[in-house]
């Protein structure tokens, strides 16, 4: 994955895409929202269909498909070395209904801008990654915490559970070692950016992985959640296997009802 911009990757991996869906439940530009009364609409549309209990579950289940989006940002710089042009008046956001549940697209113009090569690569991950954070992401955060009551912290912390997830996905993709270490060092530059960028104390994504048992293979382990994604307020009342809210006890027992039902299911043959 490297060369010229793959779109469709872009679309598949992280749901940003270079042309409109015809059939979308709704289609708002990003800069709309930072009014209260767009936000306001959107979310009041948004929650039914989340089946969301309260509106800051709403605004932080909307919050966090910009984890998604912000590595597709990244993702293009480190395997392309080319800077999409975003701002909140070039993306247009869609809801759209995939049958059985719903998603946020970013939808935007296929406008790019070559990075450099060299020493001066760095300089210039780090300035686009501080304006696309600062400018970008801040202000729809701001927004998404004013009319929601979701804490902003909250949503920035958020963004560590998507970008550790996307971040090994996509190294275990790559073949090419040079791209793999670009990719991990545009990485770090993101952990070292100036947390006042993005009006908090300290830089989210330097957060440290916590660690927990795999829920059905003893051998593995996977990263609990940074925060909670606050799911549970969607229907079930049930947190999440990986969520850091969930009692120790509660997913010993949820680990061991997995693996028995694992084993009867291989008893059976289905």
């Amino acid at each position: 994955m490297t060369g010229d911009m793959d779109y469709g990757k872009l679309e598949q991996t992280f749901g940003i895409r270079f042309s409109q869906q015809e059939h979308a439940i709704l289609t708002v530009n990003a800069a709309d929202l930072l009014r209260a009364d767009a936000m306001q609409q959107f979310l009041d549309e948004y929650a039914p269909l989340l089946k969301a209990h309260t509106m800051d579950a709403a605004g932080a289940i909307f919050g966090s498909t910009f984890g998604s989006f912000a590595l597709g940002y990244q993702a293009a710089m480190s395997l392309y070395n080319q800077r999409l042009i975003v701002s909140p008046e070039q993306i247009t956001l869609q809801l759209i209904s995939m049958g059985t549940y719903y998603k946020i697209a970013f939808c935007m113009p296929e406008a790019v801008e070559a990075g450099p090569e060299g020493e001066a690569r760095a300089d210039w991950v780090q300035q686009s990654l501080a304006s696309f954070y600062s400018q970008t992401i801040l202000p729809l955060f701001r927004s998404i915490a004013d009319i929601s009551g979701i804490p902003i912290g909250h949503l920035w912390g958020q963004m560590p559970t998507y970008s550790n997830y996307y971040i090994d996905y996509l190294l275990g993709q790559l073949d090419d070692c040079s791209i793999k270490n670009r990719l991990a060092d545009d990485y770090e530059l993101l952990r070292q950016l100036d947390p006042a960028i993005m009006e908090r104390p300290k830089n989210p994504f330097t957060v440290k992985p916590r660690w927990i048992e795999d829920l059905r293979d003893s051998n593995k382990q996977m990263r609990m959640k940074n925060v909670c994604c606050m799911y549970y307020k969607t229907g079930s009342n049930d947190y999440c296997f990986s969520c850091p809210k969930l009692k120790e006890s509660d997913r010993a027992a949820r680990r061991e009802a997995a693996r028995e039902a694992q084993l009867a299911a291989a008893a059976t043959g289905n």
